[in-house]
């Protein structure tokens, strides 16, 4: 298969938690939306759970992440792709 583009180095970020807490958050501020006409908490919910987001999104944004390549020889080796019975 030909490549529709040069091959080059991909960057790749390095693992990190804030995806998760970002899921967190927006877990939070659906649970406050569930309650919102039901119970008088449902609104504070909401604004903790969308602050818990946007807090978390602003240090991803800021947090200086250098990450990792992964080199283009590494990508054509082609000795691991064999079939083995």
């Amino acid at each position: 298969m030909t490549a529709s583009e040069p091959l080059d180095d991909i960057h790749m970020p390095n693992n990190s938690i804030l995806p998760v807490i970002i899921s967190f958050g927006l877990f939070v501020s659906a649970f406050g939306f569930m309650y919102r006409q039901e119970h008088s908490w449902g609104l504070p919910v909401i604004f903790i759970g969308l602050g818990i987001t946007f807090a978390t999104m602003l240090v991803r944004s800021l947090k200086d992440d250098h990450g990792y390549h992964i080199h283009k020889e590494d990508l054509t080796d082609d000795d691991d792709k064999e079939v083995k019975a």
